[in-house]
């Protein structure tokens, strides 16, 4: 459920003109059909037949979970697409040599600062592994692609490239992407008022 919906979920028979606007979104109104055709075979039987709550999932849930990039927005008039902002977002794991690991946030200090006083940086935070005593996890993030290229071509960063290979127990894990975003956002599932 979605608080953004008062709890309310779409009805099995979205009707013709909420199709209508949606055609205009063929992976969102494929999604829609697939999730007609459960509950039409009887898979979902909790959702209360609502058009206001269809229409309000459909903009608010759906945009987010199928349609990355882009959200849709549902006015008297139909829906529209809302361009949203992309940030590249990334995440390293560095395994750093056991006599490295107690000095690795002072080693990385001054790359660190660097890095934050970017004009494209978003966030660049480090954390230390529950599991691992020697691993350090680094959150990072840069307003668009390019900031994140700037960075990489940066003279801090090929410096850090320069020292690095020689505190690390093993070649660093990462994970990175362009998300919808410009930051941090709240954790719906666990809103407080």
């Amino acid at each position: 459920m979605d608080s953004r919906c008062g709890g309310a979920m779409p009805d099995a028979h979205l009707d013709a003109e909420l199709l209508k606007d949606l055609s205009e979104f063929p992976a969102l109104l494929h999604a829609v059909e697939s999730m007609e055709q459960t509950l039409h075979r009887g898979r979902v039987a909790t959702w209360p037949p609502a058009r206001d709550g269809a229409r309000c999932w459909v903009s608010h849930v759906l945009p987010h979970t199928i349609h990355r990039g882009w959200g849709l927005a549902w006015s008297d008039h139909g829906f529209s697409r809302v361009e949203e902002e992309q940030m590249l977002f990334i995440v390293v794991k560095f395994t750093v040599q056991p006599e490295q690991s107690r000095d690795w946030l002072s080693k990385v200090a001054d790359f660190t600062a660097t890095t934050r006083a970017e004009p494209g940086n978003v966030f660049f935070e480090w954390s230390k592994s529950v599991d691992n005593p020697h691993q350090y996890v680094l959150a990072e993030a840069f307003a668009s692609p390019e900031a994140g290229e700037a960075h990489v071509n940066s003279e801090h960063f090929k410096a850090a490239m320069a020292w690095m290979p020689h505190a690390i127990a093993k070649t660093p894990d990462i994970i990175n992407g362009e998300v919808a975003g410009e930051g941090w956002g709240e954790m719906g599932e666990l809103a407080r008022p």
